[in-house]
């Protein structure tokens, strides 16, 4: 920076955690990790990918292809995958269908009632009721202590700040993505933490 220049430092693969360049370096990096379908799209957010597929007439072929694409695009490119994990979201009325469980590396993959994503957990009806629960919780561990801190007499300027940046930051956190659908019930928990 300016006429500073910091000590070299030479790595064989990766980057070093925490590091500002970091994030682009790995967006560059697999910037041709991308889908091979029409059916399939590829999300990616920092070192964080999903596969989305669209199965028609029970037609999972494109889909398992694009985990095996993935796979290979990540033994090619020296990567590792972990912690993999599969949603399936089917709203159709008829019977439950047996969809063919994916293997990578060998392994299946784990079949789950929800996850997070980018901090919002997503289940497999797209009800938005544990997020929100989950949501809810952490407010109200939070709300202990700004009741300690108000139990200290602490200005109510200072008492505003800690809620916003540690109560309401939680509550809104991803707001657009959930808050439409959630029930009455969900919204009124969320109110009571208000």
């Amino acid at each position: 920076m300016g006429r500073h220049v910091s000590a070299s430092l030479t790595l064989s693969t990766g980057a070093p955690q925490g590091c500002v360049l970091s994030p682009l370096l790995y967006s560059l990096y697999t910037y041709d990790c991308v889908a091979t379908t029409n059916s399939t799209t590829i999300i990616k957010f920092a070192d964080d990918t999903v596969v989305v597929g669209l199965i028609s007439d029970n037609n999972e072929t494109a889909y398992l292809e694009e985990i095996r694409n993935r796979e290979n695009w990540c033994q090619r490119n020296n990567l590792l995958l972990n912690k993999t994990e599969e949603l399936t979201v089917d709203f159709s009325t008829k019977q439950e269908r047996n969809y063919q469980t994916p293997v990578i590396n060998k392994s299946p993959v784990e079949r789950v009632d929800s996850f997070r994503y980018l901090g919002v957990h997503i289940t497999q009806d797209l009800s938005w009721s544990c997020h929100i629960n989950t949501v809810v919780k952490k407010a109200q561990q939070r709300l202990y202590h700004l009741r300690r801190l108000r139990d200290f007499r602490l200005p109510s300027k200072v008492l505003r700040n800690f809620y916003s940046c540690t109560i309401e930051s939680i509550l809104t956190g991803n707001i657009t993505t959930w808050f439409r659908n959630s029930t009455m019930q969900d919204r009124q928990a969320l109110q009571r933490v208000v």
